[in-house]
């Protein structure tokens, strides 16, 4: 059994993030720098794309999961799925 690793510069705005990564986009969520921002960052050609914001506290989900991030805001719990057409070849 072997196991490969791959080793990527991450740019600067993701550090401190969670991240749940699904085929070549990994998606990153509540970094140092933006607590409330995503981002989509396609890691074959390093295109860094900001997509959107989650409230409240945030917690990517492991990729055998539907769902992307769980957030946590007063009353609330909410699932959130990202959509990208690049990525399942679809559109949406």
């Amino acid at each position: 059994m072997q196991k490969t690793v791959r080793r990527y510069k991450a740019p600067e705005q993701l550090r401190g993030s969670t991240a749940v990564c699904e085929g070549n986009y990994a998606y990153f969520g509540h970094s140092y720098h933006a607590k409330e921002e995503v981002y989509s960052w396609d890691i074959g050609n390093g295109t860094l794309e900001k997509i959107g914001r989650l409230h409240g506290a945030v917690r990517g989900l492991g990729p055998k999961e539907t769902n992307h991030f769980v957030s946590v805001e007063d009353d609330a719990a909410r699932v959130h799925r990202i959509l990208n057409p690049d990525e399942y070849g679809t559109s949406w």
